[in-house]
Order: C-alpha cells, then structure tokens, then sequence
C-alpha cells in the first residue's frame, strides 16, 4: 500500500476568491534537489489571513485552534496590497496567517519540516498552540530577508494535523536592516519604497531524516591551488557514529574526487569543516561558467542516512594595486545594479528573472550583477553561477546608527553569509552603502568611535570567514581612513551621478591628480568626501569602482527617450574606459524600473526593451562577448 500524501487545507470556508497578491513562482528552488533521504512534499501558496491593526492577537491567544476566525484567503505576498489594507498609525503592522496540514501517514525515521523563503520583519510560529523554536533555535524568527525552517514533528500527534499559525509583524523602526522600505527617518518618496510586510517568499513541506544534513552548505574552492573548503552543518537525534563523504564530479560529468570524514556525533546542531584538493581544477569565469556537481553524504555504518546536493565553481576574485584579478587574469567589472523590487514584493518569479538576467549578459555583455541592499536571494545566484555572471551582494541597510542597529546588521550579515552557501558568482560584499545606518562614521565622538570600530571588526570577520570574497565597508563614500592607508575596504568606491558629459570626462580623466589633499573637487565628487579624512592621496593601491552612476531618465537626470539615454550610456562608457590610471569597473544604475525610479535598462518586469542591437552597440564596448547561455533562443 502506497504512503498517503499529506493533505493541506484551510481550516474553514474559503471566501468567495482569493486575493491575488502576487504572482506565485512556478518552479521550485533549484538548489533543492530530491533525494531517497527528502522528498519535497508540497508549496503552500495560500493562507488563511487575519489582520491585526491592534496588536492584540497574542493576548487573545489567537494561535490556538478555534480561537480566531479567519476570514479571508490571500496567496503569498505583502498583506500592503490587499484592497482593505490600511496603513497603521502607529507604524506597526501585524498580520497572522493560518493553515492546516494533514500528514496522515507519518514514516518511521523522518521528520516534517517547513520552510520559510523571507517574511518581513519578525515572525513567530505555532503548531497547535505549541510556540516552536527553528532550526537555529530561536522562537523569534528577525529578517526580512533570509530564509528560515522549522522541524513540526515535536507538535504532530498521531493523527498527522497541525493548525499552523504565524504571526508577523513589520514596522518602520529605522534601526531594523530594512534596505530600501520605508521609516520613520524615510518616507515613501524618490528612492524610497512602501513596506512589503509578511509572507512574501515561497513556503514549503518538506519530509527529511530524522539524522540529517542542512541544506544550506558554505564554502569556496581556488583555481590555483584546486583546495575546496566546505562547511556542511549535522542535526542530530541520535548519538552514534557517522560519517561524511563527499562526491564531486567534473562539468563534464567525470567523478574527480571523493573524500570522508569520520565522526563521533552527540544530538544537536554542529558545523564541520571539509579541506581537500582536486587536482587541475577548471575555472569558472563569465566566459566559460564551468560548474562542478557535489553531493555530501551523511552515512552511519554501511547504510546512507541523508544527502544534499549543490553546485561548486573553482573562482578567485583579489586585488593587485589598481587592478581586479579574476582567476589571476586582469578584469573589468562591467556592471548593472539591480534591485530586487518588483512592485508586489523584494523577488520576481524564477522564469522572468532569468529570461531577464540571461537577456541582460547576452544583450549588454555585462559580467557583473550588483544586488542593492537586499541580501542574498538564492534564486538570482544559481541563476548567474549558470550565466558566468559575477554577483555584489550587500547587507541589507539600517537607517540610523546605534548599538541596537549594530546588532541587526551583525545578525543580517550572518545570514547573508549563510545564504551566499557555495555561489562561485558571488565575489563581492558590502557592509554598508552611503552611510545608510553608519552616520556617524566620520565623527569625531565616542558614537563614530564606535561605529568605526564595528566596521573594521565586521571587514575583518568576513575576511576570515570568506577569504575569497572582496569586502566593502561602506560603497559610495566615506571610506575608512586611518594611519595612512584605507583599512577596511578592498575596493575605493565611488558614487557619481551628474548627467554633464564635459563635467564627467573632468573628473575622470586623472583620478590620481583628482584624489590629493589639496583638491576639493574630489571631496566633493560624491555625495559626501569619499573617504575619512584630510591628508589622503590616491596612489593606485586599491582598484577604483564607479559603482553607481547613470540612472538616465528618472530622478537622476539625463535623457529618458530609449535612443538618447543608451548613446549617452555609451558616451559615458567611453570615459570610463579612458580614465587615467584604469578604472577598474563600473556599475550603471540600473536595471529594471522600481517604483519611482523609472530609469530601467528594461522595465520592473525584466522584460521590455525596444532595441537590443542598438543597447548593446551603446554598451558591450569590451569587444565580443563569450557567454554560456541557459538555452539557445535568438534575439
């Protein structure tokens, strides 16, 4: 007799339609893979909904079963776009979402999991009334961008049900690592956008052992020397011994290495460190994205107990004075900020998100995808390990900066980390941006003593924790400045918006004789000095990046009109290329429109542009482009 699937359900009538909040992906994770250990069970993509304008649900005890009802349906979104939605007084805005799930035939030796892709901002979840703890042991889930799980078996009874009810809440606290959603210090206006409170990530049931494997597994490996560094994490219920193999096989689906740890292991959670080498690696790069398969076994004794796989590029990215090394090979980052903000929520669906980004490297030649202070997306990283296109990835920004700030940022940054997993695209972080949440930064007072010294202890942490990635302490201005030398940043960035042709050929043409003590044309080339003090003079010990600059039609200035705003691309293109010393890259605003910002390479969709042949005459000024692409469609 074959296993019965688990059913899920509203718990009462469904109303008349469900509120379409936003279009719901229609592909699944690529990085999930099934295995004879896990079976993706089924994605819930509606809920029961109750809006809470008063905050009294918890004292209501709305998550036990019964004692709410809930009155309306509404699929995966922010709750901002429902039809009665209204903005609270007090900033705060809590919603809860219900939803019943059967598994009516439970197997022996697993376990039910579900799994969250982002809610904003804090959520906390109950099975049948039971407050539970994820899978990081908190009861308190704060992000609103990073994916988190819960193991539901603690609360299943033999019957298989469990009311689920969630409970999220958003604010405008301006301390919260909130990227580009409004607060209190910035209003919906310009660059700043609406709030996108609660679900508005993909939810998923998912069966797994009761020993097992995290999915979500860090780590790098160098082309030079072939060592690849893994961090796979155990979850443990019963103690024993164990063991960790790992398989790699080759792009051309060769088995190139295998390796074993064996373990004594104790219940809980534990991370493992993995160091082994493959000899004559191949390189992933933007011209040749090549992608090795690995699969990291959990065994005990003679018998498997869980498996996850996940892809693994061999890639370095490191700086040599004025110059970026890919691979140990000269390279100019030729980018394009994207910001991952449709409209309906911080995400598009996979399909128009990679028909958008393969169209972009195909069309543009671009080699770079600067996400802007939206955290680590899985979804747009498997899609550019695939293209060969390098990826920035940012922290998502407080707005005012304090102790309380400092610790969200410090927890932000963890998960970003740990969304990042084995990416060989992404090459580049950022703690900061424009000062957003780090103010005080140049002051000379105990509060920028403070917020100095945090930058420099986090520059100093990812360097450790990932020595192949390129850190940024604070992107735009105001760099870190200190007994001569920059000390917590990589890369000299520059932010440099002016739609004057002549004026940005000027500032361009001699970085060197621009950044000197007596020029105050450079303090004021960005919106602040672009670094921390007075006596500093460039002298090509870092790279330089203009990584933000353009934004042609909308509230930067410039042309709107698709002819004229690509030729003056073009023409500003030319002048990064002439800059003495080199530049060593640039990042065009941007993409997709976003609300107001409607100064899009293509539209919010990803999908509109008038004339491809001409865009990319005005912008693939590198020479030919060598690209690997998803498919083989023509233009």
């Amino acid at each position: 007799m074959k296993n019965q699937p688990p059913e899920i359900k509203p718990a009462g009538p469904l109303s008349s339609s469900v509120h379409r909040l936003r279009r719901i992906r229609t592909r699944r994770n690529p990085g999930f893979q099934r295995s004879s250990f896990r079976s993706f069970i089924d994605r819930i993509e509606t809920f029961d909904l109750a809006l809470d304008p008063h905050d009294q649900g918890e004292a209501e005890e709305w998550y036990k079963p019964g004692k709410k009802h809930f009155d309306q349906v509404v699929e995966v979104g922010p709750i901002e776009l429902l039809p009665q939605y209204v903005p609270p007084v007090n900033g705060k805005t809590v919603v809860w979402y219900h939803k019943t799930i059967i598994i009516p035939q439970q197997n022996p030796g697993k376990e039910y999991k579900i799994n969250f892709a982002r809610a904003c901002y804090e959520t906390k979840v109950w099975c049948n009334g039971q407050l539970m703890t994820d899978v990081d042991g908190q009861t308190v889930h704060i992000s609103g961008f990073a994916s988190f799980s819960y193991d539901l078996s603690p609360a299943l009874n033999e019957t298989g049900r469990i009311e689920l009810m969630v409970r999220v809440e958003n604010t405008d606290d301006p301390t919260l690592c909130r990227g580009k959603q409004a607060s209190t210090l910035h209003v919906r206006k310009g660059i700043w956008y609406g709030l996108a409170t609660g679900l508005w990530g993909q939810v998923t049931l998912e069966e797994v052992s009761v020993n097992r494997l995290r999915s979500d597994v860090t780590g790098y490996a160098d082309p030079a020397s072939g060592m690849v560094r893994l961090q796979p994490i155990t979850y443990i219920k019963e103690a024993g011994e164990y063991q960790l193999e790992v398989v790699v096989d080759s792009p051309h689906e060769t088995r190139a290495v295998v390796y074993r740890q064996y373990l004594q292991l104790e219940p809980g959670q534990k991370s493992h460190e993995l160091v082994f080498r493959l000899p004559d690696p191949l390189p992933w790069s933007p011209e040749q994205p090549n992608l090795y398969e690995v699969e990291v076994n959990l065994r005990q004794v003679d018998r498997g107990v869980d498996r996850v796989y996940f892809k693994l590029g061999f890639r370095s990215l490191e700086t040599r004075d004025s110059q970026i090394l890919l691979n140990g090979q000269p390279c100019y980052l030729d980018g394009v900020l994207y910001q991952p903000y449709d409209g309906d929520s911080y995400t598009l669906d996979y399909e128009p998100l990679e028909a958008g980004l393969e169209y972009t490297r195909r069309v543009t030649g671009a080699n770079l995808l600067r996400i802007h202070i939206a955290g680590a997306d899985p979804l747009p990283l498997f899609i550019a390990d695939e293209l060969g296109l390098l990826v920035w990835v940012e922290v998502p920004s407080p707005h005012v900066s304090n102790e309380a700030s400092r610790a969200n940022h410090r927890r932000e940054l963890d998960s970003l980390l740990r969304q990042i997993d084995c990416h060989p695209c992404v090459g580049i972080v950022s703690l900061y941006n424009e000062s957003w949440g780090c103010q005080d930064i140049g002051e000379d007072s105990p509060a920028g003593a403070a917020t100095r010294a945090y930058i420099k202890e986090a520059y100093q942490y990812v360097k450790q924790k990932r020595p192949d990635l390129l850190v940024i302490d604070n992107d735009g201005w105001e760099h870190l400045y200190e007994d001569g030398k920059l000390t917590a940043t990589d890369l000299l960035t520059l932010h440099i918006y002016d739609n004057n042709l002549e004026k940005w050929q000027k500032d361009l043409q001699n970085i060197a004789s621009l950044a000197a003590p007596d020029s105050p044309r450079f303090k004021q080339l960005t919106g602040k000095p672009p670094v921390i003090g007075n006596d500093y003079t460039y002298k090509s010990e870092l790279p330089v990046i203009i990584s933000e600059w353009g934004g042609f039609g909308s509230l930067y200035g410039g042309p709107a009109a698709e002819q004229e705003k690509f030729g003056q691309i073009r023409r500003y293109k030319e002048v990064l290329h002439q800059a003495q010393p080199p530049i060593a890259g640039d990042c065009y605003t941007q993409l997709g429109d976003v609300e107001n910002e409607t100064n899009g390479l293509l539209d919010k969709e990803l999908d509109r542009l008038e004339d491809p042949q001409f865009i990319r005459a005005s912008t693939g000024l590198l020479g030919p482009v060598k690209i690997h692409y998803l498919d083989h469609k023509e233009i």
